[in-house]
């Protein structure tokens, strides 16, 4: 699902670091997207959900033939997990996947809607100040509250727009900067992965509260977190029932 873009993230968390976090799961669930980078939690029984079947993520993002792609056992949009029924997941991992949502609130209530009561989600998201996504604007809440309750393609082409411009054209080199977009509408009819999002540690947390403030049905709180370190921060939030 994310090839090119996430082989671009160099420099992340140090694996023991990564570990403590993913040792705070247990049990059996569901990583999100998980292509050629999965987690390293032999402690944890992983199936994998992505949008296409091996053969079709191969075809889409050909950089990633030669390596090791993790088979999806399951086939679904991540924004809507339709195919993961409620309340049957001890965990969620969503390991630099957020930002590839074009609606990230609606991402979220999906996920953690099939949480047991007590499952727990993993969520390592990159620091747009130590990746490629430098030059771009921080998301806004009030955007990201607009897609989940208008969403909009005209909208998320603009994302397009600014990542060919920003990203593809001015860091990458894909296309000289008066092509960005030509160069964006190709990617957008690609149906590409690009980040539709970026954040810092700080802003991630506040559209976590702000999301916590919105829904009763957002039953969730942080279990553990770490600042940002490499290029990415993370969050572990647990689900549980109304006191």
């Amino acid at each position: 699902m994310f090839g090119r873009i996430r082989q671009a993230l160099s420099g992340r968390t140090r694996v023991d670091e990564r570990s403590h976090f993913l040792a705070l799961l247990s049990g059996t669930g569901i990583e999100i997207g998980a292509l050629q980078n999965p987690v390293d939690a032999p402690h944890l029984r992983i199936r994998y959900v992505d949008r296409l079947p091996i053969e079709s993520l191969v075809e889409q993002y050909p950089e990633l033939r030669g390596q090791r792609i993790v088979e999806p056992d399951i086939l679904d949009d991540a924004e809507n997990l339709k195919a993961v029924a409620p309340s049957s997941q001890d965990f969620v991992i969503a390991n630099h996947v957020i930002e590839h949502m074009a609606n990230p609130i609606r991402a979220l209530l999906s996920w953690s809607s099939v949480l047991k009561a007590g499952g727990r989600l993993f969520l390592a998201v990159p620091d747009k100040r130590f990746t490629f996504d430098l030059d771009r604007p921080y998301t806004e809440l009030g955007h990201l509250f607009e897609d989940y309750d208008d969403p909009s393609r005209e909208r998320d082409f603009l994302h397009f727009l600014e990542f060919a411009r920003e990203v593809s054209c001015k860091t990458f080199h894909a296309r000289p900067l008066e092509e960005a977009e030509e160069y964006a509408r190709e990617l957008w009819k690609q149906d590409y992965s690009i980040h539709y999002h970026v954040w810092n540690d700080d802003r991630f947390r506040e559209l976590l509260s702000a999301i916590s403030e919105r829904f009763d049905s957002w039953k969730m709180r942080v279990v553990d977190e770490m600042p940002t370190t490499g290029n990415e921060f993370i969050v572990v939030l647990e689900k549980h029932t109304a006191e």
